[in-house]
């Protein structure tokens, strides 16, 4: 079998100094040929699009497995002064302080709302796609990125941090955040009806909240947990008819 997985570092080299043999896919059978364009920092958009161009050429998979990754992330061409955004912010010095750059980026111009928004798009795009191609696929949630928070008919159930975060509650009134809350949940309610039975764990917790241990950087789930996200995924396609 061949397989394809696409993602962000829980799938490259999850926080191990020494990776080989600790990351989940590594307990696939040998038996299986795996495809890794998994990169660190990676964002949804990047993902989103090295699985795109991957596909495009090559349709030899018999898995694809997309690890989604948290909503505010900047593709970066290190050494570079582009960004690929929507609104294509550049440096003007390769060495530039990027973490600096980021935080003004994430205090000052994303929306979260507008991020939530895109991200469900890129996932009932990417959906399309791999159904149109008659691919079999898996998405996996690397991190929470207010999914759950969607689930509620209305959006006082949610969540303290989707309200403040993404909503506003305290700076807007209630009729202008039921007009922001509709579209989101029609959006959510439109790409869990396309995708709802290729999730790992839409409706379980996302791996970043669920690190029973540590890798050596301590910020990423550690042997235990990449063994436990393994034994998630097996279990999980063989209720689709995958067999590893």
């Amino acid at each position: 079998m061949n397989i394809l997985v696409v993602g962000c570092s829980f799938s490259d080299s999850s926080g191990f100094t020494e990776p080989t043999g600790k990351v989940w896919h590594h307990h696939i059978p040998k038996t299986h040929n795996v495809t890794n364009l998994s990169i660190g920092g990676c964002s949804n958009y990047k993902i989103f699009v090295k699985a795109c161009t991957e596909l495009l050429v090559n349709l030899n998979y018999d898995l694809i497995v997309i690890q989604w990754t948290s909503l505010y992330r900047l593709s970066l061409n290190k050494g570079l002064t582009i960004y690929e955004n929507f609104v294509h912010l550049t440096l003007n010095s390769p060495t530039a302080d990027y973490d600096k750059f980021y935080d003004i980026w994430q205090k000052n111009f994303i929306h979260p709302r507008i991020a939530l928004s895109e991200f469900l798009t890129l996932i009932s795009a990417m959906a399309d796609f791999l159904t149109i191609r008659k691919l079999n696929y898996v998405f996996i949630k690397g991190s929470e990125n207010f999914l759950n928070s969607l689930t509620y008919p209305v959006w006082h159930q949610s969540d303290d941090d989707f309200l403040d975060i993404v909503l506003h509650r305290s700076e807007l009134p209630d009729w202008e955040i039921d007009t922001y809350y509709k579209p989101l949940r029609d959006q959510y309610d439109a790409m869990s009806k396309l995708t709802s039975a290729r999730w790992v764990n839409l409706d379980q917790q996302d791996w970043f909240s669920n690190m029973v241990d540590l890798a050596d950087d301590k910020k990423h789930g550690g042997v235990l947990a990449n063994k436990m996200y393994y034994d998630q995924f097996n279990n999980f396609i063989k209720t689709i008819g995958i067999n590893l």
